[in-house]
């Protein structure tokens, strides 16, 4: 049976919604509109925050909404925030794949450059919230 899913809002801005699942013990990540790369860096900052201070290993990130690319901030992603994550104990991260084409392509390229969690990309919430409870 799944659990049913208790949202704590963390922060919240014209582009993102952070938020923690008490139920799945993950942090959830809404992006929508386009992103910049001042927008990408404050969201993934934001998130490491919490990450930090709930002590979580999970995050669904929810890409659906997101419009446009961001490969230019991929390597900071990489480089700086990937490790940073893995440190604070990030351990699985559950994509929501985008349907914009251009989003599509970012995240593809963000996967490849990943070597630090386990990750699964769903169409819906309901299957990374599942995903979660597995991985526990």
């Amino acid at each position: 049976m799944s659990a049913v899913s208790t949202l704590t809002r963390f922060y919240a801005d014209d582009f993102v919604t952070i938020q923690y699942d008490e139920a799945h013990q993950c942090i959830v990540t809404s992006r929508h509109g386009y992103p910049s790369d001042e927008k990408i860096k404050l969201s993934l900052n934001k998130s490491l925050e919490l990450l930090k201070l709930k002590k979580s290993r999970k995050i669904i990130s929810d890409m659906r909404g997101i419009k446009g690319t961001w490969t230019g901030s991929n390597a900071w992603i990489a480089q700086h925030w990937m490790p940073q994550a893995i440190e604070a104990g990030l351990r699985y991260v559950a994509y929501i794949y985008p349907p914009d084409v251009f989003s599509q392509f970012a995240l593809q390229d963000l996967i490849k450059k990943n070597d630090h969690y386990t990750l699964q990309i769903f169409k819906s919430l309901e299957e990374a919230e599942a995903w979660m409870n597995e991985v526990a």
